[in-house]
């Protein structure tokens, strides 16, 4: 923690001189809650936490710039924190001073605080559980029945029409709504006695357009007011945070909208394109859909994770659409091709690359475009790519895309029986095709034929 002469000493000291002349708990910890110096006050309140190995709560207290706090004996500081201080900038030092008084009175006085502390000790615990406004207000309601001994509680909400509980029935005395709406206007406790009860109602949390306050009646002694503040707190709190987790939520779920959305434009471009293609290559039509089924089938095989299956996908879409660039005298042609005319076909892979490569959604689809006539024995184009150069996904596609143009119809030929091109495939392993692909992708037609 700290020792005798070291910097943290005599900063620790000297801040405990000059701003809590030792009547309040004092410690000074780094920016990760590890503790510099505690001051006497601090070391016999909080021993056990002091010789926490976690930092806690200490590194929490500054995460949360410090707030309301029950320690392991059931006590409620008001903890304060204030950054950097010392000659160590990112010092801070928190201060807790008592957030409640009960038990300070005279030894005479007829309260049983017991059930007081336990209750706010069980209340913390429990809030900190809470998930929704209706447990917070479970909560508190249940705590001030039971353990502060009042008989009627509940948290209640303004509303356009007036006031509403939140969760539990409401108080139904007739001097409720009017105290509530000076606990508004006010923004502080109001309570209302009577020979016979007492009400009493306590902010919990404000804004602009809602006022929830803390309301109980029965015998509401001083004590038990007092208890009802530090509950109205720890409630406030945690309403607070539901808020924000609630807002956090609904922003997230916003974020994955409109990413899903993105996703389908971008999902919906790609099939554009390929519409296009289709179009303008009657030859070929349909042979984009079913070889992107059958790549992204054989592709799980692999042990793709689920993003690199939508990159797949899409660049099985896009696998021809460097030919966009290439002459319908060529493209469309019903003679066989000239060797210039071929050079000229061979470079769709290239422009694909070049096409696609400034689009960022599709950065890691460019696979497939670009190297699905690579082969094998490294005779393919259009870099000559060798075995396992060549990326995995173009391996898995050349496979599928051979396949297809095999067993579909043609204007110049019907389509070939499958057991004819198996043959051809398991021919090609180990010179145009990567044999691990070869045997997955007859594996796979084995099992769907069967």
């Amino acid at each position: 923690m700290w020792s005798e002469g070291s910097d943290a000493d005599r900063t620790g000291e000297s801040l405990s001189r000059q701003r809590t002349d030792g009547r309040v708990p004092t410690i000074v910890c780094t920016e990760k809650g590890v503790v510099l110096f505690a001051n006497s006050d601090a070391l016999e309140c909080f021993e056990t936490e002091l010789h926490s190995e976690n930092n806690e709560p200490w590194r929490g207290f500054l995460q949360g710039k410090g707030g309301l706090w029950h320690d392991h004996r059931g006590r409620l500081w008001d903890v304060s924190v204030e950054e950097s201080v010392g000659p160590r900038s990112r010092n801070s030092l928190i201060r807790m001073e008592p957030a409640l008084h009960l038990g300070s009175g005279s030894p005479t006085s007829e309260v049983d605080e017991g059930p007081l502390f336990v209750g706010l000790a069980e209340a913390a615990e429990a809030l900190r559980r809470a998930t929704s406004p209706l447990e917070v207000a479970h909560v508190c309601a249940r705590v001030v029945r039971i353990r502060f001994g009042l008989p009627q509680a509940g948290l209640m909400t303004s509303h356009r029409s007036g006031w509403r509980p939140l969760g539990e029935p409401s108080i139904k005395s007739p001097e409720v709504g009017e105290i509530l709406e000076e606990c508004r206007k006010r923004g502080v406790s109001v309570v209302w006695e009577s020979p016979s009860r007492d009400i009493v109602a306590v902010p919990v949390l404000a804004s602009p357009t809602k006022f929830t306050a803390l309301v109980a009646e029965g015998i509401a002694d001083e004590a038990r007011v007092e208890a009802l503040h530090a509950l109205a707190a720890f409630a406030g709190t945690m309403l607070e945070r539901n808020a924000l987790e609630d807002e956090k939520r609904r922003f997230a779920d916003g974020l994955q909208a409109a990413h899903q959305e993105l996703l389908r434009a971008y999902d919906e471009t790609v099939l554009g394109w390929t519409r296009a293609l289709d179009l303008r290559d009657k030859i070929t039509e349909g042979h984009t859909q079913r070889v992107t089924e059958l790549t992204v089938k054989l592709a799980r095989r692999f042990g793709f994770t689920e993003k690199q299956v939508i990159s797949i996908r899409r660049g099985a879409l896009l696998h021809d659409i460097g030919k966009v660039g290439i002459p319908d005298s060529i493209l469309l042609k019903d003679a066989g091709l000239t060797n210039d005319e071929w050079d000229v076909m061979r470079t769709h892979t290239t422009l694909a690359y070049d096409m696609l490569r400034p689009i960022g959604f599709l950065k890691d689809s460019l696979d497939i475009p670009h190297c699905h006539h690579e082969r094998w024995d490294g005779k393919g184009y259009p870099q000559g790519l060798k075995g396992e150069q060549i990326p995995l996904p173009a391996r898995v596609f050349a496979v599928v895309d051979v396949w297809d143009a095999l067993t579909s119809d043609r204007p110049y030929r019907g389509a070939m029986p499958h057991e004819e091109a198996k043959a051809l495939i398991l021919d090609g392993s180990g010179t145009q095709f990567d044999p691990t692909v070869v045997a997955a992708f007859i594996s796979m037609l084995d099992e769907e034929l069967s």
